[in-house]
């Protein structure tokens, strides 16, 4: 209780993350607002979709909402999840598979 996890996973088929760099990604977080938003560059496919996004989300005691926004701008994909309450969020990158993870954590 206290801690989760998000895991983006960036891995599919023909996704070539294996051979290229790592995606530009940021993860913003403000408190205020109990917000969490993640921008990717680089994505040309979406296997997600807002009701699985839903699902993952339903059994969260940290995340109340998670909006998957449209694909308007090329290869950026971008999320946000409202927090139930204050939380502190730290982020990473790993390689293989290819992954985004966030950690979030409840304040103290």
């Amino acid at each position: 209780a206290g801690y989760e996890r998000l895991v983006v996973d960036l891995a599919g088929e023909g996704s070539g993350w294996e051979t290229k760099n790592p995606p530009y990604f940021q993860v913003g977080h403000d408190s205020r607002a109990s917000n969490i938003n993640v921008s990717i560059r680089g994505v040309s496919q979406r296997s997600v979709t807002s009701s699985a996004l839903d699902r993952a989300i339903s059994r969260s005691s940290l995340i109340s909402q998670a909006y998957l926004a449209p694909n308007f701008e090329g290869d950026l994909a971008a999320l946000e999840f409202k927090t139930r309450a204050p939380v502190d969020v730290e982020s990473f990158y790993l390689v293989n598979p290819p992954r985004i993870v966030i950690d979030v954590r409840a304040k103290r």
